[in-house]
C-alpha cells in the first residue's frame, strides 16, 4: 500500500501585501481570478492557501516546477492533476483551517472534509440524513448532538468528494454510525469493497474526516502558515 498524507494548514488573519501579490503568480490566471472575486479576504486566503499546499507537495514529491503544474475538473467539480502522474488529492477548508489528503504514486481516489462547529438547526439533519441517522443523533445526549452533526456532515462530504460525484449524490443514500469509536457506513448502491474512513482530532472546534480505498493516514500533520512560507514559499523565491 502507498502512503497518504493528510496536511492541517491554518490560515493566518493577515498577509503582507507584497507576499499576497507573489504568492497569487503562482497560480494560473484562471484561479488568480477565483481568489480575487471573494468578497472577504480570508475567503481568498483559503482558497488560495489551499492550492498551494498542493503544488507545494506535487514540487516536493515529483521533483517538477511549479510552472508545470495545472489542474483540470470533471463534471462534478472535482480538481484533478493535469499531468501524467499517479496522484490523486482532496482539499477542503473551514474557517481557520485547509486540510489537504495527498496520494502519491497512485491515481486512487481520496477524499477529505473539515467542518467547522458552530449552532446549527437539526431539522437539516432530518431532510438530508437517512432516518438511522437522524434517529441516532437524537437519541444522543443533547450536548453531544451539535458536535455529532458534524461529525456526521464531514464524513458524508468526505464520500461524496471520494466518489467525486459531489452533492448529485444525495446524501441520504447512504449513512454512518459511530460505535465505540468505530465508523460504520453503510450504502443502498452495491459494492465490491466498501471504502475505509477515518476521523482527526485537529481542533476541539472542528470535525476533520477523511475517506479513501485503503491506507488513511494515522495522524493529521498541523503545519503553521510560517512554517509553511519558511519550507515553501522563501525557498522559491
Amino acid at each position: 500500500m502507498t502512503k497518504k498524507f493528510l496536511y492541517a494548514l491554518q490560515i493566518p488573519e493577515a498577509i503582507e501585501q507584497s507576499e499576497y501579490e507573489w504568492l497569487l503568480q503562482q497560480v494560473s490566471a484562471k484561479k488568480r481570478e477565483k481568489v480575487e472575486r471573494y468578497s472577504h479576504i480570508q475567503d481568498s486566503y483559503r482558497s488560495l492557501l489551499g492550492e498551494l499546499l498542493v503544488r507545494s507537495f506535487i514540487t516536493e514529491h515529483y521533483q517538477i516546477n511549479n510552472s508545470q503544474i495545472s489542474f483540470t475538473y470533471n463534471q462534478y467539480a472535482k480538481p484533478e492533476l493535469a499531468l501524467n502522474l499517479p496522484f490523486s488529492f482532496n482539499l477542503s477548508h473551514s474557517g481557520c483551517w485547509v486540510v489537504c489528503l495527498c496520494s502519491p504514486h497512485t491515481p486512487s481516489p481520496v477524499g477529505v472534509d473539515i467542518e467547522r462547529i458552530k449552532n446549527v438547526n437539526l431539522d437539516i439533519a432530518r431532510r438530508f440524513f437517512t432516518n438511522i441517522e437522524y434517529e441516532d443523533l437524537i437519541s444522543r445526549h443533547e450536548s453531544e448532538r451539535v458536535p455529532y452533526f458534524y461529525t456526521l456532515w464531514a464524513l458524508k462530504e468526505s464520500y461524496i468528494k471520494y466518489t467525486g460525484k459531489g452533492l448529485s449524490e444525495p446524501l441520504d443514500s447512504f449513512s454512518f454510525r459511530i460505535d465505540r469509536n468505530q465508523i460504520e457506513f453503510e450504502s443502498h448502491q452495491k459494492m465490491e469493497e466498501k471504502p475505509l474512513f477515518s476521523l482527526y482530532n485537529l481542533d476541539p472546534n472542528y470535525k476533520l474526516a477523511a475517506c479513501a480505498e485503503n491506507d488513511l493516514p494515522k495522524h493529521v500533520v498541523k503545519v503553521t502558515y510560517d512554517e509553511f512560507k519558511l519550507r515553501y514559499i522563501m525557498e522559491s523565491r
